[in-house]
């Protein structure tokens, strides 16, 4: 497992994985729209070129001026299924976002959850094979 941020946030994820005890996880920086380089410096190579099965994003599409390099980081981890969770706030501009989003993955709603919000979203997205 790889927790990601900027690199001037990774002192807090290091917090939270050993608040929960995960002392195998790896904390790297990884910024949307750069190369993968400084994440495989830190020790991120198996988690690149196929070797990621799923890859959990929370509540990041809230400014979506960062949405296109978001996606382009979760392309570069080729093969990974997505699970995609996200409360609507700009529906025309998330829309816009889907459609983008659409040329590379299949994208299937889930059903609500019983206590979840009205306006979250949560999506599992599956790569389309390459043409």
């Amino acid at each position: 497992m790889a927790l990601t941020d900027l690199p001037e946030h990774l002192a807090l994820l290091r917090i939270n994985a050993q608040l929960n005890h995960a002392d195998s996880v790896l904390v790297a920086p990884l910024a949307w729209g750069d190369d993968l380089t400084a994440f495989r410096a830190a020790g991120g190579d198996a988690f690149c070129d196929g070797g990621t099965d799923l890859v959990l994003v929370s509540d990041c599409i809230y400014n979506l001026s960062y949405a296109p390099a978001l996606l382009q980081a979760l392309r570069q981890l080729r093969g990974a299924a997505v699970l995609f969770a996200f409360s609507e706030r700009n529906r025309d501009g998330e829309e816009r976002f889907m459609d983008s989003v659409r040329q590379y993955y299949a994208v299937r709603e889930l059903p609500p959850q019983p206590q979840q919000p009205p306006n979250m979203h949560l999506q599992y997205w599956t790569p389309l094979p390459a043409s």
